[in-house]
């Protein structure tokens, strides 16, 4: 099975290329505001708070590659290409509202919340 990619894309999107089966295409259409880019191959959705989130729980269970651009939420639990679904897999985060409490967090860049031994 491919994966699904997700990377930066044009203009404030993602983009997200989707290996051709239906189930998938079924998953991506699930999104408002979704556009289909017939001469590239690939989908964009719109770059919105959650929607990276949403992307890899959407493909949970999948293998999924997420640039590493995108963000520190690849070292919360999305090592690996593991999907979003494997997060809630760690402990302490048993329930969906503490991910995404964690995700929030690591998502606002050099002055979010740092680990101590980051200075070490």
């Amino acid at each position: 099975m491919s994966s699904v990619v997700i990377d930066p894309g044009p203009r404030g999107r993602l983009r997200v290329i989707v290996p051709y089966e239906w189930q998938r295409v079924e998953k991506i259409k699930t999104i408002h505001d979704r556009r289909w880019h017939p001469e590239e191959s690939y989908w964009t959705v719109l770059d919105t708070e959650g929607m990276l989130p949403r992307l890899l729980n959407l493909f949970a269970g999948e293998p999924v590659e997420v640039h590493p651009s995108l963000g520190p939420v690849n070292s919360v639990g999305h090592r690996a290409g593991q999907p979003g679904r494997a997060t809630q897999e760690l402990p302490g985060h048993s329930d969906v509202s503490t991910t995404m409490i964690y995700t929030h967090v690591l998502n606002r860049g050099p002055a979010g919340v740092r680990s101590p031994v980051e200075g070490l």
